[in-house]
């Protein structure tokens, strides 16, 4: 009598209306991406075999962090020297790169690349060099402020000693 089941048909039909044409226009919202499941197991299986570390994960990142700015320098040491056409001199003298002891002596590497040691010694001097120029301009990319480097750089050798 007063209208009353007449606007509650039409208030009903219109939100019907509005629900219909929000299910068939979310294509447009996205709808068609393809969503990753995130499989948590996987990850754990990962892990699984690694070795137990007992640094806080702030230390482990660190670490992390540090090999990857390592790593990122090696490449482009690498490129400079293919670019020279030097790549098998880099591959003999890279275990003297990295501060570790490596198998073979000066006098034994010398003899391979048919030079001296004194020679081989300043070929691994200008390559360390050219090594230690590289990852500071990589510390310096990452670096907000220049000033930051030197403090950075510190930071980087005190890291790589533990």
């Amino acid at each position: 009598e007063r209208g009353r089941l007449r606007t509650f048909l039409l208030r009903a039909l219109r939100r019907f209306l509005v629900d219909q044409y929000r299910r068939d226009s979310r294509q447009k919202r996205g709808g068609d991406v393809i969503h990753v499941p995130i499989h948590i197991t996987d990850g754990e299986s990962k892990y699984v075999t690694e070795p137990i570390d007992q640094h806080d994960p702030e230390t482990l990142f660190n670490r992390a962090w540090a090999q990857s700015l390592l790593m990122n320098a090696q490449v482009e040491l690498r490129k400079l020297y293919e670019a020279a056409g030097k790549t098998d001199q880099l591959t003999a003298i890279e275990p003297f790169l990295d501060g570790q002891v490596p198998e073979v002596t000066y006098r034994e590497l010398a003899l391979r690349l048919n030079t001296t040691e004194t020679a081989l010694g300043l070929l691994i001097y200008r390559a360390r060099k050219k090594f230690r120029s590289l990852i500071e301009s990589e510390i310096r990319r990452t670096a907000s402020d220049p000033a930051e480097t030197a403090e950075e750089l510190l930071w980087f050798r005190t890291l790589l000693g533990q």
